[in-house]
């Protein structure tokens, strides 16, 4: 691995002086680099394995927003960098697959960062899409599989252990169909009863991953009511619906919308809009024509998606007196920055408000979880300078058992799909970083919550007024204060303590998270 030309001469420094102030002629032990390729063996055999590990890493380099710590990291080397093969000779042949190509680059945004707060602050977000699920996923809103989130629920009844539940349900899917509900606490599956979370966990998960992800499965459910219910699920695909519930909720003085999606979906695709925007558009005319002063967005479980569309909620959500006014704007590398792309009207030009609808409201609430992440996060930051914005999230229990109150993921940056080899695989690059009107940009370690709560100590479906994070909002826009009196009572304080475990490696949807930009791409 060749080393830039300052890195030479201060090595050349530091072996003379040595040599000038010892009398023994010892030869001065070699500096090894800790992240240098292996170059024992090579890989050169398949011929589109190499041109796909080629290509990751030369738009790698050319478009991350880690550029300065991706080789050639000199200017002498990177006038290279369009030579036939050697990017091949210097770097690639090193790697047995494109992937592996790929998580060598992002480790070195980490590995030459070590001192950078906080530590998420580098690029573990890139990846490689070779079936090409994410433009379909996020553009056409297409799916598949069951059509379930299942997690697991330690309560009072499970004591130490933890019982499996339905998280929510995936509209059209066979799920949906065959009415599972949020709540439903899954009690076999192919008559299978050893779903608890200890044993599960001693399995390594393998058995539920694998009735998770099967064409058919057969599974038993207990109802809120404590009705046994048992339906056949068969795996298909589908276009399902990110909006999971809106509604409009009368209090004694006020009317309140609550609106709930678990993607950020494309509103249009291809020059036509979207069946989502449809429904968005018939959602927030029901909230205009009611009157509604305050909103609640639920995002808890919301990981992103496209750009354009939470510019769009924005715009919807946003005072009119923001019309014209900035919104986010960009951060690129310096090459892109060179092309133009922060130029008014090109790729990362500074985004504004254009007020649509005629929606006014007073104060906006958004349901946060830590799986509340990218296009999320930037509709958040990009209305908390120009609205009063609250930030209600959860609260969950550590390894060592310690109350942690969460805030969102943690994702301020996004990426664009650049088809590599062929237009069926693309590659995603961190590319851009967003800042708010205020500046405020940096929060790679997540949103701060205003008020955060037991998710689950009231287990209710969406939009119920219990619920725990819904009734947290709903007492503050009543009464100013976040403590609600509508917990149930049966929950004594020394054990509100409900907490969630994810299951490791389920693969119930296909939609990937992120945030994605689809216009206008080069």
């Amino acid at each position: 691995m060749r080393l830039p030309l300052s890195r030479i001469l201060f090595i050349i420094l530091i072996s003379t002086v040595t040599i000038f102030n010892s009398c023994k002629k010892n030869t001065p032990t070699p500096e090894i680099d800790p992240y240098a390729i292996d170059k024992s063996q090579t890989y050169l055999s398949n011929n589109y394995e190499n041109n796909l590990r080629d290509s990751i890493w030369y738009y790698y380099k050319i478009l991350s927003l880690w550029q300065e710590v991706i080789p050639p990291t000199n200017t002498a080397e990177l006038t290279k960098l369009d030579e036939l093969g050697y990017i091949r000779n210097n770097y690639t042949q090193y790697f047995n697959t494109g992937d592996d190509v790929l998580e060598y680059l992002k480790s070195l945004t980490k590995n030459r960062y070590p001192n950078r707060t906080p530590e998420s602050n580098y690029d573990w977000y890139s990846f490689l899409d070779r079936g090409g699920s994410v433009s379909s996923g996020i553009q056409e809103n297409a799916t598949s599989g069951l059509g379930m989130s299942v997690f697991y629920l330690q309560s009072e009844t499970s004591g130490t252990n933890a019982d499996l539940y339905i998280k929510y349900i995936e509209t059209n899917s066979s799920a949906f169909d065959a009415g599972l509900q949020r709540g439903d606490q899954i009690i076999s599956i192919n008559n299978d009863t050893k779903l608890d979370y200890d044993y599960q966990k001693s399995m390594d998960f393998v058995p539920l991953n694998g009735y998770l992800n099967s064409n058919s499965i057969t599974i038993k459910v207990r109802k809120a009511n404590g009705n046994i219910d048992e339906k056949t699920l068969r795996y298909k695909n589908f276009t399902s619906s990110p909006i999971l519930a809106s509604k409009v909720i009368p209090l004694k003085s006020k009317k309140v919308g609550y609106f709930l999606f678990n993607s950020f979906a494309s509103i249009r695709y291809r020059g036509s809009i979207t069946s989502f925007y449809t429904d968005i558009q018939n959602a927030f005319s029901n909230f205009e024509q009611q009157g509604i002063s305050d909103l609640i967005i639920d995002l808890r479980y919301n990981g992103g998606g496209d750009v354009e569309t939470a510019e769009y909620f924005a715009n919807l959500i946003a005072p009119a007196k923001e019309s014209g006014k900035l919104m986010y704007s960009y951060t690129v590398n310096n090459t892109i920055k060179e092309w133009g792309w922060l130029n008014e009207g090109d790729e990362f030009a500074p985004i504004k408000f254009q007020k649509s609808g005629s929606l006014n409201i007073n104060s906006i609430y958004f349901l946060v979880s830590p799986n509340t992440a990218s296009a999320s996060e930037l509709l958040i930051n990009s209305l908390k300078p120009v609205m009063p914005t609250y930030l209600i999230g959860t609260y969950t229990v550590n390894d060592n058992n310690v109350t942690v109150a969460d805030k969102t993921y943690g994702k301020p940056v996004g990426f664009f799909g650049l088809p590599v080899v062929n237009d069926n695989l693309e590659l995603y690059v961190t590319s851009f970083k967003m800042y708010n009107r205020s500046g405020e940009g940096d929060y790679f370690d997540g949103l701060t919550t205003h008020n955060n709560v037991w998710e689950f100590q009231n287990f209710e479906d969406f939009g119920n007024e219990n619920e725990s994070m819904l009734a947290s909002a709903l007492n503050h826009i009543e009464t100013g204060s976040f403590t609600s009196t509508s917990l149930k009572a049966t929950l004594k304080s020394n054990s509100t303590k409900i907490s969630s475990k994810e299951i490791p490696n389920t693969k119930s949807s296909n939609i990937k998270s992120g945030m994605f930009k689809f216009k206008k791409q080069k």
